[in-house]
């Protein structure tokens, strides 16, 4: 009988100590929910703050000039780019240089081939760069009564 009695008790101890692991593993749990709350509250709190801007001290090659000053106009001045297939260039990068040769815009087309700047009365100087292809540039000029001004 006595071994009989070692095996229930035995079973009975066994669920017991499932039990205490079971108590055990509930407590790690909250105490990880606990932990992944305060973590949520923080990511949270890390995206409502402003994204952080890593600024590069590397100066910029020469070459490289930018826009330095902002100049509006009421004329729009536009283009579409096209391939000889007439097909739209997508990403080309346009510049536009007042008459000192200052960098005034730099845009790219989108992806139908457009581009648009508004521009006081003037010459001005187009630049087209792309990878693909060869810089081409243009002179245009427009009086104070053009209200439109299509680049071709």
């Amino acid at each position: 009988m006595s071994q009989s009695n070692n095996r229930e008790k035995s079973a009975i101890d066994a669920i017991y100590d499932m039990e205490k692991k079971l108590t055990d593993l509930e407590k790690k749990i909250k105490a990880s929910e606990g932990k992944l709350d305060l973590l949520l509250a923080k990511v949270d709190k890390l995206g409502k703050q402003a994204p952080v801007v890593k600024i590069d001290s590397t100066p910029a090659p020469v070459s490289q000039q930018k826009v330095g000053k902002l100049v509006l106009g009421a004329v729009k001045v536009f283009g579409y780019i096209v391939n000889k297939s007439k097909m739209p260039l997508v990403a080309v990068q346009v510049k536009i240089y007042d008459e000192k040769n200052e960098l005034i815009k730099d845009i790219k087309t989108n992806d139908d081939g457009y581009w648009e700047v508004r521009l006081p009365a003037g010459r001005y100087g187009v630049e087209y760069l792309h990878k693909n292809f060869k810089p081409l540039n243009k002179v245009i000029e427009f009086g104070k009564e053009s209200k439109t001004y299509e680049v071709r």
